[in-house]
């Protein structure tokens, strides 16, 4: 028996069914009524790129999203996905004695939503420290949208690293992969990038080759729709070398043109966009979601930090293992933020007695040659910076008050606004 009723037709003159705009990388498959819902849940399959379960789980978070919950071969059918494609879900194994999170490898994954849940800016917010961005980033410039506001800017990392990571980083920074949406937005980041004293080959931006071709007439999408600018490859180019290159990049080869290059594995600056009107947030995570993966630490205290001074702690439970970009969106899709303090008291963390290494921290984010930081705390409560950032661990996060994360999304717009004016 289907457990599920298929919604055809997706507008009409009247009912019609608001279905939210596609977050990048994802592609709207349909909208369903499950049994007892008075509303239907849409649903979204990732598109090019793959993730263990918990990347999958904060990209959809953090996209305002959740990680579907869908089990059951009808169900597949239904979203015309067949039945031996494994895809990561909400609903993980958990047979005895097995971690019920245990990563087998990068999946395909599918995020689902409901048109009346609410994003929660404060929830994902969390100040993000100047020196931070300046480290990560050069500022390229701004979007001016038809009233004369800035609607949009444009950060070029200053660090290497493959578009699937580029996702996670852009995230953290409480920003995107670029994503122009028409002609008028591509143009003018071309021209950010022909102004800029930038050193750069390649740049990967959003998007993704739907058909297997290496042609110029190839069918390439972003947000589950054909690209909205004219695709001005450079000479030679879409080549799908290997045919393996289904993401795009932007190149100075022939003035700003476009290339194809592997979405992962090959590593480039990448560039991030950061919305001053309309933010991807998380959608709200309630108690028993926060309590499946992390439980309470206890109380810190930093008596050298007057700013913040105590710090409500939770450690990730023993199953739940994930890398540092995963770390800091995880505490931040369940209304947390990744632990980070100025200044650590051994004793304090001896008297916690853990006996092993966590993420923590927001230190220097980049990739190849950045520093990663994490507690060690076999005997000797100190700080590690690390070079692989890839490496699964547990990781503490600190609870904020409702006053701290609505500061946060001040500061953010405020930060950026800043930055940018410092170009």
């Amino acid at each position: 028996m289907k457990l599920l009723v298929v919604i055809v037709v997706l507008s009409t003159f009247m009912g019609v069914l608001c279905v939210r705009p596609n977050p990048s990388f994802l592609q709207y498959v349909g909208s369903y009524f499950l049994p007892g819902d008075e509303e239907a849940t849409n649903y979204y399959l990732s598109q090019r790129i793959e993730y263990s379960w918990f990347g999958a789980y904060t990209f959809c978070k953090m996209n305002g999203m959740r990680l579907a919950q869908v089990t059951d071969l009808d169900q597949k059918s239904l979203l015309n996905i067949p039945s031996e494609v494994d895809l990561y879900n909400f609903n993980v194994d958990s047979k005895p004695g097995r971690n019920e999170f245990e990563e087998q490898g990068r999946r395909p994954f599918w995020c689902e939503t409901k048109n009346s849940e609410k994003y929660s800016e404060e929830q994902s917010a969390y100040a993000i420290p100047q020196e931070e961005i300046e480290y990560s980033f050069k500022p390229l410039g701004s979007y001016v949208d038809h009233n004369g506001e800035i609607s949009k800017s444009y950060h070029m990392s200053t660090k290497y690293t493959d578009p699937l990571t580029a996702i996670k980083v852009c995230q953290s920074f409480d920003m995107i992969l670029a994503s122009p949406q028409d002609q008028g937005e591509y143009d003018n980041l071309k021209n950010l990038l022909n102004k800029t004293t930038f050193e750069w080959q390649n740049a990967a931006i959003a998007g993704y080759r739907v058909d297997s071709g290496a042609t110029k007439d190839g069918v390439w999408k972003d947000s589950g729709d054909k690209l909205n600018y004219t695709m001005n490859f450079g000479k030679g180019e879409p080549n799908n070398l290997k045919g393996d290159e289904w993401c795009i990049y932007m190149q100075t080869k022939d003035g700003i043109s476009l290339n194809d290059d592997p979405c992962e594995g090959y590593k480039f600056p990448y560039i991030c966009e950061f919305n001053h009107k309309t933010r991807k947030a998380a959608v709200q995570s309630n108690d028993n979601e926060i309590s499946r993966f992390l439980e309470p630490l206890g109380v810190f205290v930093d008596k050298n930090d007057t700013e913040q001074g105590k710090y409500e702690l939770f450690i990730s439970k023993q199953m739940v293992k994930t890398s540092w970009f995963d770390a800091i969106l995880m505490c931040k899709s369940l209304g947390l933020e990744i632990f980070s303090v100025k200044n650590l008291v051994d004793e304090q963390f001896k008297q916690l007695h853990l006996e092993e290494r966590f993420w923590i921290g927001v230190t220097r984010t980049a990739s190849d040659l950045a520093c990663f930081a994490s507690i060690d705390t076999d005997g000797n409560s100190r700080l590690r910076l690390h070079y692989d950032h890839d490496t699964t661990r547990r990781f503490i996060c600190q609870k904020k008050s409702e006053s701290e994360s609505q500061a946060a999304v001040n500061e953010i717009k405020t930060t950026f606004k800043l930055f940018e004016v410092k170009k």
